[in-house]
């Protein structure tokens, strides 16, 4: 082998870096519908043509030599959002593997093993995907299940919180509101992986919210929504039931009640009733006829008399 080849091996066994060794193990972090790329290397100093690969992801073999394999974790759909391409450098041998439009079910570790002759090595990457965790779950627990903590004394009652788990690894966060100020609460206990769980120590007589959060994306009072309690200072004035009833039957009468009839009744058959009413329209009619008609007989009979003494 002359010197110029020597020097050329030298220069790509040194671009191979050192953390893609045998049984290496690299974290890629992404978030979703982006596109990741894993490429392996594999150094083959016997330079043997004969060589075999085969790929899993979470220990489930997925592709073998080129040819992929169904699973219940690797189905036909996240097939076609894979690309794989396996080629020769000289003393070494690459696998690519691209993933498309990932999601967070694409979280996991994908290894490829190598074989080529007698030589032997396999490398893997854990690829985590960002999401943020489910909204929280709370509810007000009793101090009865630990009789250590006498919370009654400062008027504080624990309040459990639970979410499942984001990445990077989530928190639940509680917020009040009190004669218009604002405080944030963490927890006094903070546990779990896949499931996180909270515990708060609150008062009940002030508004609360609370959520979980991760560090990407921070809540605040107005976007912290996932449990919210009101106390019974800050609920509106409830309407007495009689109040309401009287409201509710006005609305009805004032909706259901027909516009009552115009109906005109003539004098006949007004003066024809045996009613007190039509008796005194009667007798008013009467006394209004007399007054009118006693002047004409008064002048009348002045008149008779003028004639006679003639």
């Amino acid at each position: 082998m002359n010197l110029k080849k020597k020097f050329l091996l030298l220069i790509i066994s040194a671009a191979v870096p050192l953390c893609l060794s045998d049984h290496s193990l690299q974290e890629i972090t992404s978030y979703e519908d982006r596109t990741v790329t894993l490429s392996y290397y594999f150094h083959d100093p016997a330079n043997v043509n004969e060589c075999t690969y085969s790929l899993t992801f979470d220990t489930v073999l997925f592709n073998n030599n080129g040819t992929f394999i169904t699973s219940d974790i690797y189905t036909p759909d996240k097939q076609q959002r894979s690309r794989l391409n396996a080629k020769r450098i000289f003393q070494s041998f690459q696998v690519t593997l691209e993933l498309n439009n990932i999601n967070k079910s694409d979280a996991g570790v994908y290894g490829c093993y190598f074989q080529c002759g007698v030589t032997e090595s396999s490398q893997s990457y854990l690829l985590q995907i960002y999401h943020p965790p489910k909204p929280a779950d709370c509810n007000w627990v009793s101090t009865a299940e630990d009789p250590s903590l006498d919370l009654g004394q400062y008027n504080l009652s624990i309040l459990f919180c639970s979410a499942t788990n984001g990445h990077p690894t989530s928190a639940i966060i509680c917020f009040s509101q009190h004669n218009q100020i604002t405080s944030v609460h963490a927890p006094k206990q903070l546990t779990g992986v896949e499931v996180i769980e909270a515990k708060f120590w609150l008062s009940r007589d002030v508004h609360i919210r609370c959520c979980s959060m991760y560090p990407l994306y921070q809540k605040n009072w107005d976007s912290c929504k996932d449990y919210e309690t009101i106390s019974p200072s800050h609920l509106p004035t409830p309407v007495s039931d009689s109040g309401l009833i009287k409201e509710v039957n006005d609305i009805k009468t004032a909706t259901t009640e027909p516009f009552p009839e115009k109906v005109t009744i003539s004098p006949i058959v007004k003066f024809g009733t045996n009613n007190s009413s039509g008796i005194a329209s009667r007798a008013i009619f009467s006394i209004a006829h007399a007054i009118l008609v006693l002047p004409v007989l008064i002048a009348l009979l002045g008149i008779v008399f003028d004639f006679s003494s003639i």
